[in-house]
Parts: structure tokens; C-alpha cells; sequence
């Protein structure tokens, strides 16, 4: 019992449980490409291939 405690931290700060960085922007890169918004055009196009604007317009909340 007294071993767990640093092997856990060790695993945690090495990415062991797939909480570091890497996965993720790789997740996060990942729900960008398979997400769709509707362009000036209001074609639908991914989100990774919209224009600033159009990513700015999707990620804002709109108000009433």
C-alpha cells in the first residue's frame, strides 16, 4: 500500500491515464473534425475548414 501512492502520481503525471496534453488536443481535434457549422452561405461545413469567423460565430453563446 505504501508503493501505490507514487506509482499512481508517477502514472497520473506521466499520462498513463490518458490525461495529459496529447490526448487531449487529440480529442479535442478530433470532435473539431467531426463537427459541422453552417457557413456565410449556410452550407455546412467542418469545422476544422470554417473561417475564423464562422468558428468564432459557432463557439459564442447567443443571448436573447
Amino acid at each position: 500500500m505504501q508503493t501505490f501512492l507514487p506509482v499512481a502520481v508517477f502514472a497520473f503525471a506521466t499520462g498513463w491515464f490518458g490525461f495529459d496534453a496529447w490526448h487531449y488536443r487529440r480529442r479535442l481535434t478530433a470532435l473539431r473534425n467531426n463537427c459541422w457549422v453552417r457557413n456565410e452561405r449556410q452550407h455546412f461545413v467542418r469545422y476544422a475548414n470554417a473561417s475564423p469567423d464562422v468558428r468564432a460565430a459557432a463557439e459564442t453563446t447567443k443571448e436573447n
